[in-house]
């Protein structure tokens, strides 16, 4: 096993819940839409929306971006922080994950 198949591997055994697998939705649609600089566009969204605020998602298809908006707003405000905890996670591991594959491509 690589070590990207490790950390992807990683990232799907830790999204448990419906707004931990939303997150990581929201990353792959940032990263596959603007590359590295997705991560970081996914991970400021992320935290927009769990703060409350409307944010558009062009990276994302509108039944995922509709799902945002909606799961987003309803979670608990101590589940905010260990989503918002996730998602930076995510977006370490994404980062890994792209850092391995360009190291292999040089």
């Amino acid at each position: 096993m690589s070590i990207v198949d490790g950390l992807l591997s990683d990232l799907r055994a830790k999204a448990k819940t419906p707004e931990e697998r939303l997150v990581l939705a929201i990353f792959a649609g940032a990263v596959q839409k603007y590359g590295v600089k997705g991560v970081e566009e996914a991970k400021k969204a992320v935290k927009e929306l769990l703060e409350g605020k409307r944010k558009a998602l062009p990276f994302v298809d509108i039944a995922t971006e509709s799902d945002a908006l909606i799961l987003f707003q309803k979670v608990e405000a101590g589940r905010r922080s260990e989503v918002n905890h996730f998602a930076s996670f995510a977006a370490d591991a994404i980062g890994a994950i792209l850092a391995s594959i360009l190291r292999g491509i040089v």
